[in-house]
């Protein structure tokens, strides 16, 4: 161990733990991390400096560091420090019913954990970002091995700060992921205790996963955005798996029940190798949106901006999924449309390639509202639906809404419709869209 400051005992104040002296070495580093993560109930513990200056701790590159830090039914604040993981130390944050504030100042940095998340919260705890920055983190291995935040049964509010630069390259989340579980109940059934995230501010960005590059909602938890920046994220799978499909959501991923209201912000420049370069609503998931901006992401095979679908496999029957749009804009989005029915090995369900903007699958359901704006949309290498491709049973309503300006490589420079799909409502208004049809 390295640092600027000495760790050494520390001391309890007002039922605050603080820093003492100058200097520490690292044979006494597991006792020292122990002291401050084990086994800490009903303590209000601030893992910052006494002097308030920011200081770095970080573990050594020649020694692999391992395991969980557990703190449970603790206050923890973080202010002005380093964590740094070095590239190499694969510990895990551990935060069980815990109040856990990050200010400005902090940096949670070169951890790559080994089948969990640097920072893990769980059984109704609260994390709160006030600012500081999660970076360069990643979550290999394991199911739950997300690139910066894990929440099973906790709320996570960003206010502020930067989660930037994580991945998960087997799993889902590049930055953060909401999970759920099941717990017994007295009269013999299971409750569902899921996750929240309320996202007011902030950034989110240049994180990479297999699934959900940017946040991941699973299983009956939610999301709230409010306002900052979802940009930049990846989702990199390029097949189909057997396990419910975890292809796509540049920026967020919606899965099995789960449920996203977008008041503000922007999800911008995001991508995905297949579905849903901005958003995906999948498997029996809703998404509301009332305002905000979707706009300049990018699919390689379908819904540039947005996938609505309930499972992509004929194998697997999920729930419907539906999206509502009421004065959004969605623009500027592609679908590359280079999969196809005879270029990629995928189940036959008549999957084909479309939607610059939104992609609508079977059974699932898209409302574009109260002055919706899908414009500037486009889809390349023949794809269809420049702005909306309507899939199967799928459905799209539309009400006071302009739709202009897309263009199709293929056929419907606006609207493409296939099979039993359909769309009701008003018909399109602004200038012309480009394409074979409408």
């Amino acid at each position: 161990l390295t640092s600027d400051i000495e760790l050494g005992e520390p001391t309890m104040a007002l039922g605050y733990v603080r820093y003492k002296y100058t200097y520490t070495s690292s044979a006494i580093y597991g006792t020292y991390l122990k002291r401050y993560f084990t086994d800490l109930e009903n303590v209000n513990f601030q893992f910052t400096t006494a002097d308030g200056i920011r200081h770095s701790l970080i573990f050594p590159t020649d020694v692999q560091t391992s395991g969980f830090l557990t703190a449970y039914d603790a206050s923890i604040a973080v202010s002005n420090i380093i964590l740094d993981g070095g590239g190499k130390s694969s510990l895990v944050f551990f935060f069980d019913h815990c109040d856990l504030t990050i200010n400005e100042g902090t940096l949670i940095t070169g951890f790559d954990t080994n089948g969990g998340a640097p920072i893990s919260l769980t059984n109704s705890g609260t994390m709160t970002m006030n600012g500081g920055e999660i970076s360069n983190n990643v979550g290999s291995g394991g199911v739950v091995g997300c690139g910066a935040i894990h929440l099973s049964g906790g709320t996570f509010v960003m206010n502020g700060g930067k989660i930037c630069n994580n991945a998960a390259y087997t799993t889902f989340g590049g930055a953060v992921f909401l999970d759920s579980y099941r717990t017994l109940n007295s009269e013999g059934t299971y409750d569902l205790v899921a996750s929240s995230f309320i996202m007011n501010d902030g950034e989110i960005s240049g994180n990479t996963a297999k699934g959900a590059g940017g946040v991941y909602v699973f299983g009956g938890s939610d999301f709230e955005m409010n306002g900052g920046r979802i940009c930049n994220n990846r989702a990199v799978q390029t097949e189909q798996t057997v396990y419910g499909n975890c292809e796509g959501g540049g920026g967020l991923y919606l899965r099995q029940g789960a449920s996203a209201v977008i008041n503000g912000g922007i999800i911008n420049n995001n991508s995905t190798e297949i579905s849903g370069g901005g958003i995906i609503v999948f498997n029996g998931s809703t998404l509301t949106m009332t305002g905000g901006e979707i706009c300049g992401n990018t699919a390689d095979s379908h819904g540039g901006a947005v996938c609505v679908a309930d499972d992509f496999s004929t194998s697997i029957e999920g729930g419907s999924s539906k999206a509502t749009f009421s004065g959004t804009k969605i623009s500027g989005n592609t679908a590359n449309c280079v999969y196809s029915d005879t270029t990629e090995e995928h189940n036959a369900d008549g999957f084909a390639s479309g939607g610059g903007a939104i992609y609508v699958h079977e059974d699932s359901t898209v409302e574009l509202l109260d002055n919706t704006t899908v414009e500037n949309n486009k889809t390349l290498n023949g794809g269809d639906g420049g702005a909306i491709y309507i899939c199967h049973t799928g459905k799209l309503v539309l009400a006071n809404n302009d739709i202009r300006g897309n263009t199709a490589s293929g056929n419907g420079g606006a609207i493409y419709v296939q099979g039993s799909g359909k769309y009701t409502g008003n018909l399109l208004t602004g200038s012309a869209n480009d394409g074979h049809g409408a």
